[in-house]
């Protein structure tokens, strides 16, 4: 009877702690010896939603302290409370998977973060950026996707220069996006969310970048460092997806995709190709493997068959961590308390200053290509951020973040059900 209580005592004392499920399968262990872990694996919903609690309303309300005593994270969380990204290379298939995944799962579906998205953001989503590169100084100027791809002139080439500054302003948009979207989302609505890309496989670009020449190696110092400090605050996501595809075939999709700076350009040649391939099998996927799951598809094998991944999903454990990784899920494996700390930090709610406060430890002064420095800086603020329009209320555009959360089509919408909250 002693022992019993005990035991009881004990669970009641982990209650709302996500290691509940350890406790458990230590107490039958103990008493009845080793067992089976039984893992809860996701569950399709095709063309339906999944049964979940009202959501809160975190892009209006935020979350603050004093919801904490009103509003659990684990109330809402369950099997399909996960985080998936899509990688691979260029013209891989990862918008179609993707979406295929979020339709089959009812998850919430995040597209990749554009140049375009990043120039809005940069004046607090009042006008595009770019339309003041004639004004500033030519190393202050924006070089886009399409300049950096597609551009054969000796300008353009010049330009190039710049893109480094480019890749590493994306990084910090993609970690926005990933904080006030992403983790916002799945923490306050409890609806999982599927990614295509996203910032954990943004150091890939810059890999290719320094192997191709068009980053230093004083750059990419700096950029590693940055991407270590601020990915550090983040859980990692339960799964992430590969579609690996050998060089012919990124070319061949490049080609039927059409987009016209990428069929001939003079930057997306074999060497890249081979380059981003090889940054992710050596460096995103071993990572990526540490913290969760990791499927791979070879494309070369023939087109990918969607439904089959949908099954493959389906029979795989993202909740225990395997013998070869044990610290896998360890990010998700916290108390509530550490999930609302989480929740509160990357509330939309919150100023922006808040979450882009992480890059302020230690700006990449030393690296020329990843910021402004002295006269090019002041002109840029000059011109771009101290527009009329950045203070003009008339002026505006809806935040890019947001976007993924107002779509019409009914499978990545929350749930509204309100259920009897467990005990």
């Amino acid at each position: 009877m002693a022992l019993l209580l005990a035991r009881t005592s004990q669970l009641i004392r982990n209650q709302g702690n996500q290691k509940l499920s350890h406790v458990l399968k230590t107490s039958a262990e103990n008493a009845i010896g080793p067992c089976t872990v039984l893992a809860a694996n996701l569950t399709a919903y095709p063309g339906g939603t999944a049964p979940r609690y009202k959501p809160w309303p975190y892009a209006e309300k935020g979350f603050k302290a004093w919801h904490m005593a009103i509003d659990r994270v684990d109330w809402r969380m369950d099997d399909n409370s996960k985080i998936i990204v899509v990688d691979g290379n260029l013209a891989t298939g990862k918008t179609a998977l993707a979406q295929h995944i979020a339709k089959q799962f009812d998850l919430l579906y995040v597209p990749d973060v554009t140049d375009e998205d990043m120039y809005w953001w940069e004046t607090g989503m009042k006008y595009d950026s770019r339309e003041k590169d004639d004004e500033l100084p030519f190393d202050a100027r924006t070089c886009d996707f399409q300049t950096f791809y597609g551009s054969k002139t000796s300008t353009g080439a010049k330009a190039r220069q710049r893109f480094p500054r480019t890749q590493y302003m994306l990084f910090r948009y993609k970690l926005l996006k990933y904080a006030q979207l992403v983790t916002a989302h799945i923490l306050s609505t409890g609806q999982g969310v599927v990614m295509n890309r996203g910032m954990w496989s943004d150091l890939v670009w810059a890999q290719t970048l320094r192997k191709t020449g068009w980053m230093s190696a004083a750059a990419m110092k700096e950029y590693r460092f940055q991407f270590r400090n601020a990915t550090d605050y983040f859980f990692h996501p339960h799964l992430s997806i590969y579609l690996d595809a050998p060089v012919d075939l990124v070319k061949e999709n490049i080609k039927k995709r059409n987009t016209p700076w990428e069929v001939d350009s003079p930057v997306i040649d074999d060497n890249f190709i081979q380059a981003m391939s090889d940054a992710y099998k050596e460096h995103y996927l071993p990572h990526m493997r540490q913290h969760g799951e990791v499927l791979v598809y070879d494309l070369a094998e023939g087109e990918l068959d969607l439904d089959l991944v949908v099954e493959d999903l389906e029979n795989l454990d993202l909740d225990n961590p395997t013998d070869d990784y044990p610290k896998r899920f360890d990010d998700w494996n916290v108390h509530n308390r550490e999930l609302n700390r989480i929740r509160r930090m990357v509330t939309p709610a919150k100023q922006v200053m808040e979450v882009e406060s992480i890059f302020n430890f230690h700006p990449p002064f030393d690296a020329p290509e990843l910021w402004l420095n002295g006269h090019d800086y002041y002109q840029y603020e000059e011109i771009v951020k101290n527009d009329p329009r950045c203070e003009d209320k008339r002026y505006s555009r809806d935040n890019p973040l947001m976007t993924a959360l107002n779509v019409t089509d009914s499978h990545v919408l929350p749930c509204t059900q309100p259920l009897v909250k467990s005990r």
